[in-house]
């Protein structure tokens, strides 16, 4: 049996997934790439936000003596 043979018996033992309407997948995908835009700009405002008093405590820290 060669390659090729085995390589094809393979593939068709292997069960295929149901196959899924297009249009809720890409309702999924709009759902999801909205809710990652509203996670990113949250973490990015929050970030900036809390910058000026990490950038604080650091020099108190620093400048505090030993």
């Amino acid at each position: 049996m060669s390659t090729s043979e085995n390589s094809e018996s393979n593939q068709s033992a292997i069960p295929k997934a149901p196959a899924k309407n297009r249009k809720s997948r890409r309702f999924a995908g709009k759902h999801y790439s909205r809710f990652m835009k509203l996670v990113r700009r949250t973490h990015m405002y929050t970030g900036l936000i809390l910058l000026p008093w990490v950038l604080l405590r650091r020099i108190r820290r620093v400048s505090l003596p030993k």
